[in-house]
C-alpha cells in the first residue's frame, strides 16, 4: 500500500463525500496515469473519469508516505 496510493485508498475505503466511497471497479486505466513520472501530464478525458480525485489521492498519500 505504501508504493500505491490507489491500492491504499481503496484498501483504506476513503470516503470522497457524505456517502462516497472511493473504488476502483472499472478505473483500471488510472494506474498508468498516476504511475507516470513526468513533470507535466496532459489527458484528453471525459466527464467522471474520477482524474483529478485521483490525483488528488495520489497527493496526500505522497504527504502521508
Amino acid at each position: 500500500m505504501r508504493n500505491d496510493s490507489l491500492v491504499w485508498a481503496h484498501k483504506k475505503k476513503l470516503n470522497l463525500r457524505d456517502g462516497i466511497v472511493f473504488s476502483l471497479k472499472d478505473m483500471s486505466y488510472l494506474f498508468d496515469i498516476i504511475a507516470c513520472e513526468k513533470k507535466s501530464v496532459n489527458v484528453k478525458k471525459g466527464a467522471q473519469m474520477c482524474l483529478t480525485t485521483s490525483f488528488f489521492i495520489d497527493s496526500v498519500h505522497a504527504c502521508k508516505y
